[in-house]
C-alpha cells in the first residue's frame, strides 16, 4: 500500500502544478503578446512486481505515479488587434524580436509594443530595440514618418528590425513580459528572413479561455481522484493493521 500513498501522492501533485499553468494562462489572457502554456506529463519509474507463484508471467511492472517533466510554449499566431499608432508593430507568423537589456543582454520578444525615448526605439520596459545587425535603433528627431520593414522586404527609408527565429524556438527559456532567452537546446539565433511585420498593431494572448476551462475541469478531476487513491490506500492499510 505504501506504493499507493506513493502514486496518489505524486499524481496531486503533478494536477496541482497543471492547475497552477493554468491559473497563470487566464491571468495573461489579455495580456499583449504573451504565448499560453501547458502542463506536460511524464510516468514515473516502473519496477518489476514480485510473485510467490513460479507459473505466474515474470515481466508485470507496477509505476510509481506521474510528474511534470516541463511546461510547454504554444507559439501559435494570437489575434492582432490595430492601434493605428505607428510605433506600434505586430509579428504575423514565426520570429522573435530582439532587445537588449540595460545589463547588455540580448532578449527575444514573440511580440513587442514599442515606443519613442529620446531618439531611441525602445520597449514599453524600456529595453532597446534592435535592428538586423543586432545595433540598438536609433531615430533621427526630424523623421516625419516612421518605416518599419524586415531586412528582406526593407527599403533605403525604411527601419530594419532584427528578427530572429530559432531551430528549436519551443526549447527557449521564458523570463516573463513576452521576453524569452534563449538556451543550449534552442540552437543559436539567426535573422530571420521569412519575417512579416504588420505595423500599427499589437498581438494580443493566444490564450483561448474554453480551453483553459475545459483543462481546469481536466485538472481537478485528476486531483480527486489522485486523493481518492491515497484515501482508499489509507483505508486498506488501517484494516490490515487491525486484523493483527
Amino acid at each position: 500500500m505504501i506504493r499507493a500513498f506513493y502514486s496518489g501522492v505524486s499524481g496531486a501533485v503533478a494536477q496541482t502544478r497543471a492547475l497552477d499553468v493554468v491559473a497563470n494562462n487566464i491571468a495573461n489572457v489579455n495580456t499583449t503578446g504573451y504565448k499560453s502554456q501547458q502542463a506536460q506529463f511524464s510516468e514515473l519509474v516502473y519496477t518489476n512486481m514480485m510473485t510467490a507463484q513460479t507459473d505466474a508471467p515474470q515481466n508485470l511492472k507496477q509505476g510509481s505515479g506521474t510528474y511534470v517533466m516541463g511546461v510547454g510554449l504554444d507559439l501559435s499566431q494570437g489575434s492582432l488587434q490595430s492601434t493605428g499608432r505607428e510605433l506600434d508593430v505586430a509579428l504575423t507568423g514565426d520570429g522573435f524580436f530582439s532587445v537588449k537589456n540595460a545589463n547588455g543582454e540580448i532578449n527575444y520578444f514573440q511580440l513587442s509594443p514599442l515606443k519613442d525615448g529620446n531618439f531611441a526605439l525602445v520597449t514599453s520596459a524600456g529595453e532597446s530595440v534592435l535592428d538586423s545587425k543586432m545595433k540598438p535603433i536609433i531615430i533621427d528627431k526630424d523623421t516625419e514618418k516612421i518605416n518599419f520593414a524586415t531586412p528582406k522586404d526593407g527599403t533605403a527609408d525604411s527601419i530594419e528590425l532584427g528578427i530572429v527565429n530559432f531551430a528549436n524556438p519551443y526549447a527557449l527559456e521564458k523570463l516573463g513580459n513576452s521576453k524569452y532567452a534563449a538556451t543550449d537546446n534552442t540552437g543559436p539565433a539567426v535573422v530571420y528572413e521569412n519575417a512579416s511585420i504588420l505595423q500599427g498593431n499589437l498581438e494580443n494572448s493566444s490564450v483561448d479561455l474554453s480551453e483553459e476551462m475545459t483543462d481546469i475541469i481536466l485538472a481537478q478531476r485528476g486531483f480527486q481522484l489522485n486523493a481518492k487513491v491515497i484515501q482508499t490506500a489509507d483505508e486498506i492499510e488501517q484494516t490490515t493493521n487491525n486484523l493483527r
